[in-house]
């Protein structure tokens, strides 16, 4: 089975430099979709403790998944496929190795407040991929806590998006972003590279 349809991140590089991140269309398979999709709605779901400095976080996260779970694979499988499409544009923005050793499911209740703006922790590294199985909800970079000057990052179900983290392109930067007006549920995985 094919995880991944064909893609190429070569064109990706200046707007996740310019804006904080950049999608990737219909990154996953249609089977790879159902099959992720499949698996989470049998897992069970429980309330994020809250973070420090992030008051409004209306999500649930997916534990208990098994090691060699499908949204393990795909974390895995996406670093190597990451890495091969950036390479092929003759410039890799990574420092170092893309690996994906962090992966989570997020899911928002349709009319859920969503999550405020926040950054990704400072160990996580290269980019942060957001794949996107129930495309509910809108999300956002934006310049602060307060989320000002927000800018949509369109996706649909099957997309990942991309967006920076410390390495990439040797920054050290971090975007601030939040998911809201979330009107039909919205499923994610999120991948790190966690230092």
């Amino acid at each position: 089975m094919q995880l991944f349809n064909d893609f190429d991140c070569g064109d990706l590089i200046r707007e996740i430099e310019r804006i904080g991140a950049a999608v990737v269309p219909q990154f996953l398979s249609a089977d790879t979709l159902a099959i992720l999709l499949e698996e989470l709605n049998d897992a069970e779901w429980y309330p994020i403790p809250q973070l420090v400095g992030l008051s409004d976080m209306d999500c649930v996260r997916a534990v208990g998944l098994p090691l060699r779970s499908a949204c393990n694979i795909v974390a895995c499988e996406a670093s190597h496929a990451l890495m091969e499409s950036f390479g092929k544009s003759g410039v890799s923005p990574f420092s170092g190795s893309l690996d994906f050793n962090f992966a989570q499911a997020l899911r928002y209740r349709a009319g859920s407040r969503g999550m405020g703006a926040h950054q990704d922790p400072e160990r996580a590294r290269n980019v942060v991929g957001i794949v996107v199985l129930e495309a509910g909800g809108r999300f956002r970079i934006c310049d602060d806590v307060q989320g000002s000057n927000p800018v949509s990052v369109s996706h649909e179900a099957g997309d990942l998006i991309l967006m920076r983290a410390p390495g990439f392109l040797g920054s050290f930067a971090r975007p601030f972003h939040l998911v809201d007006l979330v009107m039909t549920q919205r499923t994610t995985i999120v991948l790190r590279q966690l230092a």
